[in-house]
């Protein structure tokens, strides 16, 4: 929790109930911190905010996803092959399927796992050459559905994605 008194316009916050980072733009009569994310403006509790020093304290994309990039072909599918997560070219990111035991964590350790976890879909549906993937996001706030864009933005082996079940899905299209 941060104390909004403590903060100036334009400090870099973290929102941990999201894991986002924005800019702090003022307080409200309420006592409500008003945050920008994007092109959004948000208003928070304090105590769901903690204060960045600066952009050079942020993780990198890479820091997030860990080693996967040193992951071998093999490594990558070996880590799909439970039926609870990847099934029907699919992987559903609702934590409560993908791994129960972390229901009790911050939101902020649940997406970084939940963005781990498509990007290890995505190069092991690269390295089997699946020409069509889905990844259920799940409808919510939005949050997951960005970050997987994001993720997905970054292979050149995806030729186009479309947004199903009523935007709680992700659809990949492959080429190779």
């Amino acid at each position: 929790m941060v104390r909004l008194q403590d903060l100036w316009i334009g400090d870099k916050v973290l929102l941990t109930k999201s894991g986002r980072i924005g800019s702090y733009l003022g307080k409200t009569t309420q006592g409500k911190a008003r945050i920008k994310v994007e092109e959004s403006v948000y208003l928070v509790d304090p105590k769901f905010l903690q204060s960045v020093a600066d952009d050079s304290t942020l993780p990198s994309v890479d820091d997030l996803l860990g080693d996967m990039n040193t992951k071998s072909q093999s490594q990558i599918i070996s880590d799909f092959k439970s039926p609870n997560i990847y099934k029907d070219n699919s992987i559903d990111l609702h934590i409560e399927k993908l791994a129960p035991d972390m229901l009790k964590q911050p939101a902020s350790m649940i997406l970084n796992f939940q963005k781990q976890q498509a990007y290890q879909f995505i190069k092991a549906s690269i390295a089997a050459k699946t020409p069509i993937i889905t990844i259920i996001h799940g409808r919510g706030a939005g949050v997951l559905r960005e970050e997987v864009i994001i993720i997905a933005q970054q292979f050149s082996e995806i030729r186009f994605t479309f947004q199903t079940n009523n935007n709680g899905a992700l659809e990949v299209w492959l080429h190779y």
